[in-house]
Order: structure tokens, then C-alpha cells, then sequence
């Protein structure tokens, strides 16, 4: 006769380390969320609203099960443009035993202070500068990413405006200006000159 005694320990099922929206150059919007690690996680549902109060379900995704490594899910809305000057969106996640978790809300600005943003040159082969029309929308934070999706790089911007490119490949990237204080970024389209 063999006694046996199993301890489980509690994990949350999902460890959500990003939840943003941004404009992006053409019509619509860039929702992104990343997950550290999945615990019998089945889905994910994406909900928008335009007054802060009622939602619609515009997405739904399958999500990774069981992922013990960083993971990225993205949704582009086309539909946000119109006469909403702001737009909200969920993010609900759904276990497999139906349980579950709503992140959010998180707000994105449609028009006004993120319009003003601009990269000069572009295109360029060694500095670009980022000018701001208007004080409301202070981006901190720059992420460049490839045409791919991958991260290049990231710049502190918050004391220097002018970034050196002359280290990134000759080809388009997204320019991702975030203010991680109030969770607002853009998206901008760059094009480094050899």
C-alpha cells in the first residue's frame, strides 16, 4: 500500500504583458496583445466600443493551449474610423473549463493630437527627427519593427527627438511611438535610404 500526496500549485492562466492600440498609416487600427506565458487558455475575444459603455465582439482568436514562451497576437480594425473621435477595446480571455478573464478597457484617439506626428526625413540614410504639432499626444517611447513584425529597435525619446538609423538595413520598417503613460501610440511608415 503506497500513499501519495500531490500538491498543486495555483498559476494564473494567462500572463498578459501587453494590451495596446495604434493608428496606422493607412485606415484602421493595430491591436496588440502578448502573453509571457498560456495555461489551458482556448481564446481570446477582442471587443470595441466608442462610448466607453458598450461593447461589440470584432474578433476571436485561438489561443496557444499551454506556452511557457513569449507569444504575439494582433487584430487590424478597419472599422474605427467614422464619427468616433475616440475608440475602447476588451480583451477577454477564455479557458478551456469556460472560465474567464477580461483585460482593458484601453483607449485609442482616432483624430486630434496623434495626427500631428512626423518623421523627417523620410526617407533617410542616417537621422530622422520626430516632430510634434501639438503638446497633448508626447510620445516616451519609439519601437522600431521590421515590415515583419520583429523589433529592430527602441529609443528613450522623451529628452532627444533625433534618432540614428544608420545602423538598420536599407528597406521599409514601422515607426511605433508610444506614450506609456496614458498607454496612446502611433504607428508611422519609414523608409531607410542606403
Amino acid at each position: 500500500f503506497v500513499q501519495m500526496t500531490v500538491h498543486y500549485t495555483s498559476t494564473l492562466p494567462v500572463d498578459l504583458i501587453r494590451f495596446t492600440a495604434s493608428l496606422l498609416p493607412e485606415n484602421g487600427s493595430l491591436v496588440e496583445w502578448a502573453t509571457a506565458s498560456e495555461v489551458n487558455s482556448r481564446s481570446y475575444t477582442l471587443s470595441s466600443s466608442t462610448d466607453g459603455e458598450n461593447y461589440y465582439d470584432i474578433n476571436s482568436q485561438k489561443a496557444a493551449g499551454y506556452s511557457d514562451s513569449e507569444l504575439n497576437y494582433e487584430f487590424v480594425d478597419r472599422e474605427t474610423k467614422g464619427s468616433a473621435k475616440v475608440v475602447y477595446y476588451k480583451l477577454l480571455q477564455t479557458d478551456f473549463d469556460g472560465a474567464s478573464k477580461e483585460y482593458g478597457p484601453i483607449s485609442l484617439v482616432l483624430e486630434g493630437p496623434t495626427a500631428g506626428l512626423l518623421l523627417f526625413p523620410n526617407p533617410s540614410s542616417d537621422f530622422v527627427n520626430i516632430s510634434r504639432s501639438s503638446d497633448s499626444f508626447n510620445p516616451d517611447l519609439l519601437l522600431i519593427y521590421s515590415m515583419q513584425g520583429e523589433l529592430v529597435e527602441q529609443f528613450d525619446i522623451r529628452s532627444n527627438n533625433t534618432i540614428d538609423v544608420s545602423n538598420l538595413r536599407t528597406g521599409f520598417y514601422l515607426f511605433k511611438l508610444v506614450n506609456t503613460f496614458v498607454n496612446q501610440s502611433q504607428i508611422v511608415r519609414f523608409s531607410k535610404a542606403q
